[in-house]
This record gives C-alpha cells, sequence and structure tokens, in this order.
C-alpha cells in the first residue's frame, strides 16, 4: 500500500513539473474528443468540410470545429516560503508527556456494568410434561 501511494505521489510531482496538456475538440459547440498529453495535439472530428463555393451550407468551416486546450504546468517563478513556527511553553508541556512518551492524565473510568447471566430458554410445556398427542 505505502510503495501505491509513493509512486501515486511521485507521478503527481512528475506531470505537475512537466506540464499536462488537456486537449478538446468542439464540433458545432458540442464536445467530440478530449485527449490529455504532455503536449497540446490537434484533433479532428473527421468531418469532410466542403472546399469549393457550390457545396459550402450556411456554416463557417472556421467557425464549425475548434480546439480548446488547457494546460496544467508549475509556475516559473516557484519560490519556497518557510514557515516560522514558535513553539509556546504550554504546547511543549502537554506534547512531551502525551505524545511522545504516551502518558494519558485523563483516563476514562472503569465501568460499572455488572454482568448478569441470562435467564434459560424457555421449554415447551408438552415436552417438559411428557404429553404428546397421538
Amino acid at each position: 500500500m505505502k510503495r501505491i501511494v509513493s509512486i501515486a505521489l511521485s507521478l503527481v510531482v512528475l506531470f505537475s513539473t512537466i506540464g499536462v496538456a488537456k486537449t478538446t475538440h468542439l464540433c458545432m459547440g458540442h464536445a467530440v474528443e478530449s485527449e490529455i498529453g504532455i503536449s497540446p495535439k490537434h484533433l479532428d472530428c473527421g468531418m469532410n468540410m466542403p472546399k469549393s463555393s457550390e457545396e459550402s451550407s450556411s456554416e463557417d468551416p472556421e467557425t464549425c470545429c475548434e480546439n480548446v486546450i488547457e494546460k496544467l504546468q508549475v509556475e516559473d517563478d516557484f519560490s519556497i516560503q518557510k514557515a516560522d513556527l514558535k513553539f509556546e511553553i504550554n504546547f511543549l508541556a502537554a506534547f512531551i508527556p502525551v505524545f511522545l512518551l504516551g502518558l494519558d492524565f485523563f483516563e476514562a473510568p472503569l465501568s460499572a456494568v455488572v454482568y448478569f447471566e441470562s435467564p434459560p430458554l424457555p421449554t415447551s410445556l408438552h415436552i417438559l410434561h411428557q404429553v404428546f398427542l397421538i
């Protein structure tokens, strides 16, 4: 389990530093095809667009299909910010005995539940008195 988590986290770091591009092909305003890769790709819906003026429709070929590219990448001017940690004496006085030494000053009291035997199971009266129908 630890190995799977460490591999997954290392892949997240790798892809965030390299950068990932998601390309979506929109045809007539509807998403037809999507693809995720390292670099943006040219997607095509396979629709034959009219080339001559006789076959042209009311829809302009440039506005019919569109590729939308989303790039995910870490900024180049990334800088590490260091946190300023200041421990108070009250925190250290509580942290050391509880977490490092494993002491518990507030133990839960023992429950005062007394164990009772369950009543005997009821037996059938005709078996108890050995009276049977013939």
